[in-house]
């Protein structure tokens, strides 16, 4: 699909009718010229084409909105360290009664305190990409690699064999807080302010006519009034200084 810009459309469009303008200006000049040397057409008037107003209808299929958001992280770094340090705490905890096969798991007392200690720096760097974050469709992505991560350097920090973080049961362990973790984290997004950055249409024809309907269509009607600019010298009698003035007509 052929897809461009609405702006370079109607640009290109508006352009085309202005060296319309400008082809028949010359055409003008070179007439002008002509009747100039006749000793009877000089008395005529010159044929000039003058645009008054000129009205287009142009449907176009909108192909494509690209819409940028501004995202903001609701949930407060205190609460957010509390919820992230609880679930590796849990999730540590049942990774040491899993059952792996070949590789053992050491015995570990259950009673025996989770080890979080320097995990703070690996969260709060969790927490500062989900608050520059400025596309919200890719918090899941943040999410799933942070916690990822984390969980690695938790179950290293309890002296739990890195080998058993791909193996079952161990790998559905660690991953089952996700769902809930993306939904927590989504649920504290808000989107106070949304933008087009871009309007993408396709203009031809035939596209239009077989492949839209009349939701996808629109028609814009656009209107060109003539204004025509004349460039005039303009000498200071005083100084002799000679200036550009600019008129409209």
């Amino acid at each position: 699909m052929a897809e461009i810009m609405l702006s370079d459309y109607l640009a290109f469009v508006f352009s085309e009718v202005s060296r319309a303008r400008d082809m028949a200006d010359r055409h003008s000049k070179e007439i002008a010229l002509i009747y100039a040397k006749d000793d009877v057409l000089r008395h005529f008037s010159v044929p000039r084409f003058k645009l008054a107003k000129l009205e287009m209808n142009m449907p176009v299929l909108v192909s494509n909105v690209e819409v940028s958001s501004l995202v903001h992280f609701q949930m407060p770094r205190e609460a957010f360290r509390s919820l992230i340090s609880s679930k590796l705490i849990d999730v540590t905890g049942l990774v040491r009664t899993a059952k792996t096969g070949p590789i053992a798991i050491p015995i570990v007392d259950s009673g025996k305190p989770v080890r979080t200690e320097g995990l703070e720096p690996m969260i709060d760097a969790f927490y500062d990409a989900l608050v520059s974050l400025l596309d919200p469709s890719k918090a899941e992505t943040v999410v799933t690699d942070n916690w990822s991560q984390i969980t690695a350097k938790t179950l290293a920090l309890n002296e739990l064999p890195a080998e058993i973080v791909r193996l079952k049961p161990v790998t559905d362990i660690i991953n089952r807080p996700v769902p809930s973790l993306i939904e927590t984290v989504k649920g504290a997004m808000s989107v106070p302010k949304a933008a087009i950055e871009k309007l993408l249409i396709n203009a031809q024809t035939n596209v239009v006519k077989d492949g839209s309907t009349d939701t996808s269509v629109f028609t814009i009607k656009a209107e060109m009034i003539e204004e025509g600019v004349v460039v005039k010298s303009v000498k200071d009698e005083r100084t002799g200084v000679e200036s550009s003035v600019v008129e409209f007509e």
